[in-house]
């Protein structure tokens, strides 16, 4: 059955959230896609990383690839 295999305390974004926050969000979730929701929380969509342009999608990148692993490493217990 799905609700053996769905995730549960899914991590969601806005319309308005920037494609870096998104992409920061699935690489410190370690998932591949969002959910994307109104403010009721009724879903609008899906940002998969097949959606995101690849690298050079922004020149920071390999600076914020650093920051979201050193923010991983420091929430772990």
């Amino acid at each position: 059955m799905v609700q053996d295999v769905m995730s549960t305390g899914v991590v969601t974004a806005k319309r308005t959230d920037t494609v870096r926050s998104v992409v920061f969000k699935m690489t410190m979730r370690r998932c591949g896609a969002i959910p994307i929701v109104e403010n009721d929380q009724t879903l609008v969509g899906v940002v998969t990383l097949l959606d995101v342009p690849p690298r050079p999608f922004h020149p920071r990148i390999p600076e914020v690839a650093a920051e979201a692993a050193l923010a991983a490493a420091h929430a772990s217990p």
